[in-house]
């Protein structure tokens, strides 16, 4: 009965396939840490991280609104998202060359991959909105299974270098863009009439989640400032062994609690279905973290024979960053669900206040090695989430029997 109960919420069924997703990942980044030289692999960690900030911004929102506001996909809609994020793959290349060693073929793969990534993430947001989970998680988790077939390659072809994995999940993300598009276009017309918003809407909305993914990829994009490759090489797989069960969750309350806030009809039915979620969060967030405490060591000996060393030190720092995460998941949810255009702009002010106390501290903690790195980004987490909390709390203060509102415009 219990599991039948649990298995009832849309978050516990989207974070098992985010799951399921996160595996392949996984799997991908131990193939590619025995394939790669560790360089090779702390590259093809750095593009991909780079990647998915690419993702994140290049729609400038637009996949926000949709999942808001249910908008229908049409050819204008298409020729909006193209090119933000073809102006974002650009930008997000030119910082890789600047920051980062990267070469030139990287450089290409990272920027076709941002604007494919982009344009895919649409698609998506287009079945999230419609609550068809199962298929919008399919089309934005696929990019894991495009990994794995590049890490695939590695070993097949006997590739040593960073550049093959990393052209795979460039066309990968192109590919699949293409195909989820030609379908969600079937029955529409160019001649449709265009649906209007604002680009300052959609920047208002992307702030939110771009910073999550900012904090989310912190260590990545800082360790090779302030440590080595090789030091990212081991956070990377730190982060897929213990991070990535709380990455799922993390992603999938927030992929379904947010259509489902919308779609609030009064202020108890919010404040039931956080209560809900919350209860499954935290047992999901306890077993995960007994899990991972115990299985981490048994799975880097078995399947990477002593190449990396993941101290007991290091999986706790993973463990309390994976916490704060999905904690941090719930709380700003109702804010971006509900709320106005003030509170959305205080969320992003204070968010930004979060990613540069991540900074900060993450560089300071960088003198204890990588577990300082990972709890000074949790710094920046811990700070967000106050700040989520008091903006979320009016949105579940209000009489029962007065209709939700969307907070302050």
């Amino acid at each position: 009965m219990l599991v039948r109960k649990l298995w009832s919420s849309p978050s516990l069924r989207s974070s098992f396939l985010f799951g399921v997703g996160g595996i392949v990942f996984a799997i991908a980044n131990i193939v590619l840490a025995r394939a790669l030289p560790d360089e090779e692999y702390g590259l093809a960690v750095l593009v991909y991280a780079l990647c998915q900030i690419g993702i994140v911004l290049g729609p400038c929102g637009i996949n926000i609104i949709v999942v808001r506001r249910g908008l229908s996909p049409d050819p204008h809609l298409l020729a909006r998202v193209i090119p933000s994020s073809a102006v974002v793959a650009v930008g997000v290349a030119l910082a890789g060359a600047l920051l980062y060693p990267l070469g030139p073929v990287l450089l290409f793969a990272l920027a076709v991959g941002c604007l494919g990534g982009g344009v895919n993430s649409v698609a998506a947001a287009h079945y999230q909105s419609w609550h068809r989970f199962t298929t919008s998680l399919a089309v934005f988790q696929n990019q894991n299974g495009v990994l794995l077939l590049g890490a695939i390659a590695c070993v097949v072809f006997d590739v040593r270098s960073a550049w093959l994995p990393c052209v795979v999940l460039a066309l990968g993300l192109v590919l699949s863009g293409a195909i989820s598009w030609t379908h969600l276009l079937r029955g529409t017309s160019a001649a449709t009439k265009a649906q209007t918003f604002s680009w300052k809407e959609g920047l208002f909305l992307v702030g939110v989640p771009i910073v999550d993914l900012l904090l989310v990829q912190m260590e990545r994009v800082l360790i090779p400032r302030v440590l080595t490759l090789s030091d990212l090489a081991t956070y990377a797989i730190l982060a897929s062994l213990v991070g990535s069960p709380f990455r799922m969750l993390q992603l999938g309350v927030r992929y379904t609690i947010l259509p489902r806030l919308t779609a609030a009809r009064t202020v108890r039915e919010r404040r039931d279905l956080l209560r809900r979620e919350s209860v499954i969060a935290i047992l999901m967030v306890a077993g995960g973290s007994v899990a991972v405490w115990i299985m981490t060591p048994l799975m880097a000996r078995w399947f990477l024979a002593g190449k990396y060393d993941l101290t007991s030190a290091l999986i706790l720092a993973a463990i309390v960053s994976g916490v704060l995460r999905v904690v941090s998941a719930l709380c700003t949810s109702v804010t971006v669900a509900l709320g106005g255009a003030r509170q959305l702009g205080q969320l992003n002010a204070a968010s930004v206040g979060s990613l540069v106390i991540a900074v900060v501290a993450a560089t300071v903690g960088a003198h204890w090695g990588i577990a300082g790195v990972i709890y000074g980004v949790a710094a920046g987490w811990l700070s967000r989430i106050v700040v989520a909390m008091v903006l979320a709390a009016p949105h579940l203060r209000q009489r029962d029997g007065e209709p939700p509102g969307r907070g302050p415009a």
